[in-house]
């Protein structure tokens, strides 16, 4: 099953009143609440090696996407950037709904992995592309990651992510909503960036 496949299901799925209505993944408050256990477990250990990096997505227009296309279709992007975001990061990855546009995920994972997943996560879910009438539609997507140091609050952590996320927006050259229904960054954009080096040695994140 891809991620279009499960749109139509998650898009009418309130089955659980922790779960976002639209996508049917996790919501803010289960979000903190599970980034507060992850940071306590830091505190006294997750192993050697292993971090816990905490991921913004936000897709970008999504409010020209339904004023030029309708609810129903920036709905269905929105569906598609949070599964792709899941199928990107895998069952052991936490993936929720942060805010209207923006998707939130925990990973555990060694420092050194945690560039190229930034990588893989940006391949999953920028670009894609979802039919719509007048044409085709392009999401774009941009990413923030920052590794959770010993003794961060959850707002210490989310602040750094936030500060990435728009370090990679400011990077972008522009973007532009195209005729026919599709959006797309201007070419030289950076989608991506972390609040610091990530590598196994560096303690900074």
């Amino acid at each position: 099953m891809t991620a279009m496949d499960r749109v139509p299901h998650a898009a009418t799925n309130t089955a659980s009143a922790r779960l976002d209505s639209l996508d049917a993944l996790p919501d803010r408050r289960h979000i903190e609440r599970a980034l507060d256990e992850r940071l306590a477990r830091l505190a006294s250990g997750l192993g050697p090696g292993v971090d816990v990096a905490l991921i913004l997505v936000v897709v970008d227009h999504i409010d020209l996407m339904t004023e030029y296309f309708g609810t129903a279709l920036g709905s269905a992007v929105l569906c598609h950037v949070a599964y792709g975001l899941q199928d990107a990061l895998g069952s052991e990855a936490l993936v929720g709904r942060w805010s209207l546009n923006e998707f939130a995920a925990l990973v555990d994972a060694p420092r050194a992995h945690l560039a190229a997943l930034a990588d893989q996560v940006q391949a999953g879910v920028a670009g894609s592309e979802v039919g719509s009438a007048p044409g085709v539609l392009r999401t774009i997507a941009i990413t923030g990651i920052a590794v959770a140091r010993p003794g961060d609050t959850p707002a210490a952590l989310f602040g750094r992510t936030d500060r990435a996320l728009r370090r990679a927006r400011a990077s972008l050259a522009g973007t532009q909503l195209r005729s026919g229904g599709t959006a797309a960054a201007t070419a030289g954009g950076r989608k991506h960036d972390q609040d610091g080096p990530i590598h196994p040695e560096s303690t900074s994140a």
